[in-house]
């Protein structure tokens, strides 16, 4: 299927719609409703991603990442004047066929990439970087904010491949420059549940 890349917009304020979250993490704890995460080496492999119990609004503008036989992923932006929306980035499980919004992924295989300097740009033929980015420092992290953002602007995966039981998610793939290119995992247990043990998707 084609990839889109992502076209990060203007930010708009943020709702104040309550929402469920839930932890799926075995090492962490929720404590007044922050996420406070044990980053010892035993938990490295325990890690699971964060994410609320939600599908997008009505009316939100939709783009669709990828999807396969197991999941549909898309994205929602900032939305337009006419149209404000609140960013996320949900995944349609089609088994138990519920919604569930990405809030937190793992850093564990990750691999963060920076903007590419004008030099590497001209000498790979490519356009003006008109958005500058560095992840590199989210490697100090156990996890990360997802979507990735940097200056305001909001960075979705413009490539997702299924390897060896995980999505891996590419961003900024297009540029095929050395340094440039950020990749998160998301296991596929942990996405595609065979069961649903946090009950079914929805907007409250």
């Amino acid at each position: 299927m084609a990839h889109q890349r992502a076209a990060p917009v203007c930010a708009f304020k943020r709702s104040g719609k309550k929402m469920k979250l839930t932890s799926v993490i075995l090492a962490g704890l929720i404590v007044g409703g922050t996420f406070s995460c044990l980053a010892g080496e035993e938990d490295q492999l325990e890690r699971k991603l964060i994410y609320t119990e939600l599908s997008p609004s009505e009316g939100d503008m939709q783009r669709l990442i990828y999807e396969d036989d197991l999941v549909k992923m898309v994205a929602v932006g900032y939305g337009n004047a006419g149209n404000p929306s609140k960013p996320g980035f949900y995944v349609f499980r089609k088994k138990t066929k519920d919604w569930i919004r990405i809030d937190k992924v793992p850093t564990l295989g990750a691999t963060f990439g920076r903007s590419p300097t004008d030099k590497e740009v001209e000498k790979a033929g490519k356009g003006p970087v008109s958005i500058g980015w560095n992840f590199r420092k989210l490697s100090e992290k156990a996890y990360v904010d997802f979507p990735l953002t940097s200056g305001g602007f909001l960075f979705f995966p413009d490539k997702v491949e299924y390897k060896e039981l995980e999505y891996v998610l590419h961003f900024n793939s297009s540029w095929k420059i050395k340094g440039v290119e950020t990749r998160l995992k998301m296991r596929l247990d942990q996405l595609a549940n065979s069961e649903s043990e946090h009950g079914s998707g929805g907007n409250g």
